[in-house]
């Protein structure tokens, strides 16, 4: 073994930087030794389970330790509703001994600073920007010119969004999906509108998240399709019918108090998506559906991966915790894989042919921006039967006084 002069020893800087370089050189050593060295699958798997036995008891220690914390909690707070919507929580904190209250906003803290409260911050209290709500003044006043009471509904916003990236798919001929064009059916726009409000609707309703990850990919996917009756082979006579029946599915998928809020942003939202740009108005058509296309491919490869008896309960592991209490029925719900997976592939394809018809006959969208606002009134007026003070109150604070 080697050992440090009595000089060394005395001096010491150098001294600490000489240990740290003795330990380096054992390290590699011992490290050298272990090369070659190859424990047999009985220990590999002894190992293994140690090691998760370690876990599941440390597991079930926090499990106790925050069990315990929490009916401690609940019996300070006495008779408080923690339910009740209108709960101060400076009033709930007050009630609380100080050693509590100071416990509680430190675990609450440390929960903030780990990857899982960052995550769910993420997802719970930064609202997702769609790029649909960027426009050029250039845009703005070509609205104006055409309609200042359009031009109000669609109000000004600076914000900036990138656009989601175009389709790595290759189709062999686009001649093949449109034919001359003379064989089209001259409703293919309006189930292009009842398309695009079932994608505003979902994707807001995960906050930007439908594509994260398997969960919310297949999920999202699944309520588009439910959202959007096109999707499902329904044929569309006028843009007017196209988008209240979008609006009514939408607001069936999933049962919450919010949902007639949902349902007017969503409207809204189309006529931001069929304006696009005064220099491109087909910009956020083609993004729409190009998300839709790597949604609806990704989500079936992700479906097929399932356990054939798999549940809604697989799904929920990574799901938004406020989308799982407010939206989720408490039921569960059987993934059909093979049903699930060819109506995807269905919708996937009938995105493919939406953006070729997007790039050769895009232009016959623009005569239906002035039915989308009339559509989005309409929906508005249909929503206020049922809205009640408090939720006419948050709606003007997402929209303004529009």
């Amino acid at each position: 073994a080697n050992y440090c002069s009595e000089k060394c020893f005395n001096d010491t800087t150098n001294h600490h930087q000489c240990i740290q370089a003795t330990e380096r050189e054992q390290a590699r050593m011992y490290a050298d030794s272990l090369r070659g060295v190859r424990s047999s699958p009985c220990e590999q798997q002894k190992m293994l389970d140690l090691l998760e036995k370690q876990r599941i008891e440390e597991q079930n220690r926090r499990e106790n330790i925050d069990e315990e914390f929490q009916n401690d909690l609940i019996s300070k707070l006495g008779d408080v509703d923690l339910e009740d919507p209108e709960l101060d929580m400076d009033d709930v904190l007050n009630r609380l001994p100080a050693a509590t209250r100071d416990q509680l906003l430190h675990n609450f803290q440390n929960w903030l600073d780990s990857d899982e409260g960052r995550k769910e911050t993420k997802t719970r209290f930064e609202r997702w920007q769609p790029y649909w709500m960027t426009h050029s003044k250039e845009t703005y006043d070509r609205l104006r010119s055409l309609s200042s009471e359009a031009s109000s509904i669609l109000n000004e916003t600076n914000q900036k969004s990138s656009l989601p990236k175009p389709p790595q798919c290759v189709i062999s001929s686009s001649n093949f999906l449109l034919g001359n064009g003379e064989s089209l059916s001259p409703f293919v726009k309006y189930g292009l509108l009842n398309i695009l409000l079932s994608y505003a609707y979902i994707t807001r309703l995960y906050n930007g998240g439908h594509n994260d990850d398997a969960t919310s990919r297949i999920q999202a996917s699944l309520d588009i399709v439910q959202g959007s009756c096109s999707l499902r082979a329904v044929k569309l006579e006028d843009a007017q019918s196209a988008i209240i029946r979008a609006v009514h599915d939408c607001g069936e998928i999933h049962k919450s108090d919010e949902v007639a809020i949902l349902r007017s942003r969503a409207a809204r939202d189309l006529c931001h998506i069929v304006l696009g740009e005064v220099y491109d108005q087909g910009i956020y058509m083609e993004a729409a559906i190009s998300d839709l296309h790597n949604l609806f491919s990704r989500a079936k490869n992700d479906i097929l991966k399932l356990n054939p008896n798999g549940t809604s309960s697989d799904l929920r592991k990574s799901l938004p915790n406020w989308l799982i209490e407010r939206c989720i029925p408490a039921h569960e719900h059987k993934i059909k894989k093979t049903e699930d997976a060819e109506r995807i592939y269905k919708a996937q394809k009938k995105c493919e042919f939406l953006l070729l018809w997007l790039k050769k006959y895009g232009n016959e969208m623009r005569s239906l921006l002035l039915n989308c606002i009339e559509a989005y009134k309409r929906v508005v007026e249909m929503d206020e039967q049922v809205l009640s003070a408090v939720q006419r109150r948050m709606r003007r604070q997402l929209f303004g006084s529009s």
